[in-house]
């Protein structure tokens, strides 16, 4: 998992359903979820361009504005 810059945001991967999730830290409410590469095993929020990096067992790299 990982969060976002303003500590607002969190990441996580769903490795048995091929997702990943967004969830509001204050609440840990879903805000998002959305379809990854094959078994996502790696996630990280790249400040300079506010993506979301998720690195996929199956070897396909995924990359997701916030």
């Amino acid at each position: 998992m990982t969060l976002a810059q303003d500590n607002k945001s969190l990441y996580v991967v769903n490795y048995n359903e091929d997702t990943a999730s967004k969830f509001d830290t204050a609440t840990l409410k879903p805000l998002q979820k959305v379809r990854t590469g094959h078994m996502p095993i790696g996630i990280t929020y790249e400040p300079v361009t506010h993506t979301v990096w998720v690195a996929n067992y199956s070897g396909s790299l995924d990359v997701y504005s916030q």
